[in-house]
């Protein structure tokens, strides 16, 4: 949960920031671009941007490479693209997710 509101103040203070100002913050933050998890047999439900056959390491590199990339869920050789974590959080054994 505490992961979970990190990202939201993070995503709050982003857009508080005038959009010149972004492209400056941005690449210090995302240098080493890494994300939270794996949060094990965690499917985060919804706000699908786009879905492809991958490993972690594509999905990793497909969400580092969108912008509107929050979050992503690996299932079954699966990558799902996520806006966002939502509201709706499911238990799903065999899948991964991680917080970008």
């Amino acid at each position: 949960m505490l992961q979970l509101l990190a990202v939201v103040w993070w995503c709050a203070v982003a857009s508080s920031v005038a959009t010149d100002d972004l492209y400056e913050v941005v690449p210090d933050f995302t240098g080493g671009f890494g994300c939270d998890g794996p949060l094990q047999n965690l499917d985060f439900f919804g706000n699908d941007l786009f879905q492809f056959k991958g490993d972690g390491d594509a999905c990793k590199k497909a969400c580092n490479d969108t912008l509107a990339c929050g979050a992503f869920t690996l299932a079954y050789g699966q990558c799902f693209i996520k806006s966002d974590v939502g509201s709706k959080v499911s238990s799903t054994r065999g899948c991964k997710s991680y917080i970008c």
